[in-house]
């Protein structure tokens, strides 16, 4: 969602179970509630969120590419646009497996570090105003993941692109 070397401010949106959705610029207090969090009387976040979360958002994201990295419990908070009015990337992390030769290569999703693994992407992505998965081509990611245009798919209508990172 932007142009090279394009500004946080106006593009990255937070989603928070407190507050919605944020702007890093966004002053806000110290605070913890977990957007799959289910509190009595009001039931769970990511549901009482989904309706206005999903008529800010839309518009804002209409006719442009959306990188959608946000966790499964974030991205329930919200009806992500279909693919006849938004491009909508995501990324997965996989680490490869070891395997006997001549069998198929195997991956892992990683789960653990996701926030920290595309801290690295989303610098890449602002930097670069990267709008396509084979931008990531020439991005060299910390950790050693890689990405692998072979393994990028659409699931849903969503594009789905994969950094491997390959067996040490």
């Amino acid at each position: 969602m932007g142009s090279p070397g394009c500004s946080t401010t106006h593009s990255v949106v937070i989603f928070n179970g407190v507050f919605g959705a944020l702007m890093p610029s966004d002053p806000i207090p110290d605070h913890k509630l977990k957007m799959q969090a289910i509190l009595p009387g009001i039931g769970n976040i990511s549901t009482l969120w989904r309706a206005p979360l999903t008529d800010a958002l839309l518009p804002m994201v209409s006719g442009r590419v959306l990188w959608n990295l946000l966790p499964k419990e974030h991205d329930n908070a919200w009806v992500c646009p279909t693919a006849s009015t938004t491009r909508t990337m995501s990324v997965r992390f996989l680490d490869e497996q070891p395997r006997a030769p001549r069998t198929p290569r195997r991956f892992t999703t990683v789960n653990h570090w996701n926030k920290l693994l595309k801290g690295a992407l989303v610098r890449h992505i602002l930097l670069t105003g990267a709008d396509e998965p084979d931008a990531l081509g020439e991005f060299t990611h910390p950790e050693g993941y890689v990405y692998e245009a072979g393994l990028t798919e659409v699931i849903d209508g969503r594009v789905m692109i994969s950094m491997v990172r390959p067996q040490r």
